[in-house]
């Protein structure tokens, strides 16, 4: 609107400028016709050049977006990668024991490394609140409180006893809204860049609707190994 307004008043005022000289020293209808058609000329010249650098811009900015969620998705694999130790003896047709006391100490060992500090970040960029679906930052502020939540109550109680599975529980799944927002990330990415459409976006992880929550829950570690597997391979 800004951009308009500036438009409007550029080429209102040659054109007022020059009506009031002619006013002042006569003027034919065929001179009104011929000032009225070169002031739309111009209007409709600048106002296509506005949107085009708007548009530009536009551009730009959901490109930086974009690097911005693929420099998430690289924390977000690291994070995973780290907490993979903690979940050998659930890997398919593994027969490693767990031993709560052994877990418990990797994860304190490795525990500033697992805060998503940059995920977190990103949604307070005023370009990237702007740019990104509506369906997408509901999902990330939600999957990013609910992964906080569990990991903060997974120490809470595992420093009241480490013996207890509560705690583990609560570190599993808070791996898991962890893989939640990185799969929502990488949905988001592919519909800013128009390789998906907004419903489908919007209809993301209704597969898991006709599942038991054990069927969800082993799915989604076997995906944690392969997130997993990808940082690995990749860096």
């Amino acid at each position: 609107m800004l951009y308009l307004a500036i438009a409007i008043i550029a080429v209102s005022i040659p054109f007022v400028s020059l009506v009031f000289k002619k006013v002042r020293n006569g003027f034919g209808k065929g001179e009104i016709i011929s000032l009225i058609f070169t002031f739309l000329i111009s209007f409709s010249g600048l106002f296509f050049a506005i949107f085009l650098t708007n548009l530009s811009e536009k551009d730009k900015e959901k490109k930086d977006v974009i690097k911005l969620l693929e420099a998430s998705k690289i924390e977000i694999e690291r994070t995973i990668y780290l907490s993979i130790g903690a979940f050998l003896h659930e890997k398919p047709f593994s027969n490693v024991s767990i031993n709560l006391e052994n877990v418990a100490y990797t994860i304190k060992r490795d525990k500033p490394t697992r805060e998503i500090y940059f995920t977190s970040k990103i949604l307070d960029n005023e370009i990237t609140l702007r740019t990104i679906s509506s369906t997408s930052l509901e999902r990330f502020i939600n999957q990013i409180n609910l992964y906080e939540y569990n990991y903060k109550r997974a120490f809470m109680l595992m420093e009241e006893d480490v013996d207890n599975y509560s705690w583990y529980y609560s570190y599993k799944e808070a791996s898991e809204h962890l893989y939640y927002l990185y799969s929502q990330i990488e949905r988001e990415i592919e519909y800013l860049r128009r390789e998906i459409s907004k419903e489908e976006l919007k209809h993301w992880g209704h597969e898991y609707e006709n599942k038991t929550p054990d069927e969800i829950s082993t799915e989604i570690m076997e995906q944690i190994f392969v997130v997993a597997g990808k940082f690995m391979n990749e860096r």
